[in-house]
């Protein structure tokens, strides 16, 4: 196995390109990626008041699309998205995490009943939170007669995963951290 570059956070953040799909790992700030998401957004130049979670994010012209579960801990997202100023979307966490591991898989995306006749059918809200999100992230489809939800696979160019140690060779360890989450998956689905 050959050995890799150990990058500090902002090193890493440069690597981030414009355009480029950025996942993160955990679940209402548990097990994100602060040192990283924190770096990404010096890069970008502007910081926050809170400064901490999925707000670093929160920056006119940072992002362009948010796809979540849960806004509860990113006001500062919430904000923008409510003015009409990033695409967002709300989709079930747990099809989510499905999600990721079918993207790793190369599949097309997840198909399920999870969502049907709710906000994230596309007959109601498709999961859309506000009026420029237009694509359909989620389709209706008749599999052997039964109605299901195919939430479609989306590229994911950078996957930023917190751990508690990580070594030369990439491989990192999570022993300390509260959950695991999906960073397998999400890892994967970069790769």
């Amino acid at each position: 196995m050959a050995k890799v570059k150990i990058l500090t956070a902002a090193e890493a953040a440069n690597l981030v390109e414009d355009g480029m799909t950025v996942s993160t790992n955990g679940f209402v700030a548990c097990d994100l990626p602060e040192e990283l998401t924190s770096a990404l957004e010096k890069r970008f130049g502007q910081g926050n008041r809170d400064g901490s979670g999925a707000d670093h994010f929160a920056h006119e012209g940072m992002t362009s699309t948010v796809i979540a579960g849960h806004y509860n801990m990113a006001p500062k997202l919430g904000e923008l998205i409510m003015q009409n100023k990033i695409k967002a979307y709300n989709l079930p966490q747990g099809t989510l995490s499905q999600l990721y591991r079918d993207i790793a898989a190369k599949k097309l995306g997840t198909l399920t009943h999870v969502g049907l006749y709710t906000f994230a059918d596309p007959r109601v809200e498709g999961g859309k939170l506000n009026d420029i999100t237009t694509e359909d992230l989620v389709e209706v489809v008749n599999i052997c007669g039964e109605e299901r939800l195919l939430y479609k696979a989306i590229h994911v160019d950078v996957a930023l995963i917190r751990a508690t140690y990580a070594d030369e060779y990439g491989n990192i360890t999570m022993e300390h951290e509260c959950c695991t989450a999906e960073a397998t998956a999400i890892a994967q689905a970069a790769k």
